[in-house]
């Protein structure tokens, strides 16, 4: 009973886990703070009573991937409704997040069988303290993962293009199918914990290059944003100053016709003065 307990406490905590990961990484849209509250707990609540159902279902049936998606569309409602950026960028965001998910317990999984010496499936169904142990590690790794990674976009604010944030995901997406396609060969058998502990390696170096390559695709849009808004701010000003040095050509030859017409009057004023005199010194 114990642990069982503990297994659902861990997919409680990593719901948590999820959900902060995403607003750390997005930030709220809704102003309110009471909004923010009971979206979070609305959601959260949803993404729990998933978890108890489809652990049901799961008894029943082989829903792994029913669960996965159901899960998947809670978090994206959630940051559609509640969280800041673009569906592309969040949609990036939660299939990294599935990948952490799935590389710290591959991970560990791995390096607990060549430590114990033990098959990974026997691993799996270990009920002992070892495997509370494991599950607790696996959710500090995850949040390893994941801490960094949301720092990392709330400094940078990612601006991917969604061409770019479809490239990235279809990439995410052959990763997890080649680690879920290892896990299977794992279970089955065909491979040695070894061999799979060389292809967890490649497929981890291939998630940091590829969040090396976001990161470096994200500051040279930001890079080509900054130059185009410079610009756009330089022709404006240029507009400006050539309005404003027509407006003084224009005061100019204003002023210039006003001192024209001034002078004509005053030569009026003075002949008209003179023709006066000269009347009164002939009266």
């Amino acid at each position: 009973m114990i642990y069982t307990i503990s297994e659902y406490t861990a997919s409680i905590l990593e719901c948590f886990i999820l959900f902060g990961y995403l607003i750390l990484s997005l930030g709220y849209k809704l102003e309110s703070k009471n909004k923010q509250i009971i979206s979070t707990l609305i959601a959260s609540g949803i993404g729990i009573l998933n978890i108890f159902i489809w652990e049901r279902f799961n008894q029943l049936m082989n829903s792994e991937l029913f669960y996965v998606l159901s899960y998947f569309l809670i978090l994206f409602t959630f940051s559609l409704v509640a969280l800041n950026g673009k569906y592309w960028h969040q949609i990036l965001l939660m299939l990294m997040a599935f990948l952490c998910i799935y590389i710290a317990n591959a991970v560990l999984i791995v390096v607990s069988g060549i430590i114990l010496s033990d098959h990974y499936s026997s691993i799996l169904l270990m009920r002992n303290p070892t495997r509370i142990f494991l599950l607790a590690v696996s959710k500090v790794m995850l949040i390893s993962l994941l801490l960094p990674i949301s720092n990392i976009v709330q400094k940078k604010k990612f601006a991917l293009s969604w061409v770019q944030c479809v490239i990235s995901t279809t990439a995410l997406i052959v990763m997890i199918v080649a680690g879920v396609s290892i896990e299977k060969l794992i279970l089955d058998e065909v491979i040695s914990l070894k061999l799979s502990a060389i292809l967890m390696c490649c497929i981890v170096t291939m998630c940091i290059l590829l969040f090396i390559i976001l990161i470096l695709f994200s500051l040279h849009n930001k890079t080509i944003s900054q130059r185009i808004a410079l610009e756009t701010r330089l022709n404006d000003e240029e507009i400006k100053l050539q309005e404003t040095l027509q407006w003084s050509k224009s005061v100019k030859t204003l002023r210039h016709d006003l001192s024209n017409h001034l002078i004509s009057i005053s030569k009026y004023i003075k002949t008209a003065m003179m023709k006066r005199h000269c009347i009164i010194s002939r009266e």
